[in-house]
């Protein structure tokens, strides 16, 4: 753990993707929808060229328990790859703030 900027796996069968990262001194995990990309792109996270695919968190609108607004970014479909690849955690954070907010 002490080379990875975070932790993610995906769930090929459920389609879905986990991440568990450091954020404001603690652990925190996010949990979203990831439909993987036949193409390459740019990574949300590490900002590399790398196998993408979209993932997707919905959370609970501001002032309304019944409504939910989803997140996406693009980001790479192999986390190890992306943790290794990501040099500052500026974009990470700023994606988990916004889903914690």
């Amino acid at each position: 753990m002490e080379r990875l900027v975070f932790l993610g796996w995906n769930d090929t069968g459920a389609q879905k993707k986990f991440i568990i990262a450091p954020h404001k001194g603690q652990l925190t995990g996010v949990q979203g929808n990831f439909t993987p990309s036949s193409k390459k792109g740019i990574c949300a996270f590490c900002h590399q060229d790398e196998r993408v695919g979209l993932f997707k968190a919905d959370i609970k609108a501001r002032g309304n328990t019944d409504n939910f607004r989803a997140i996406g970014q693009y980001v790479c479909a192999d986390s190890l790859t992306c943790s290794a690849n990501t040099k500052s955690t500026a974009r990470l954070d700023a994606f988990i703030e916004e889903l914690k907010s």
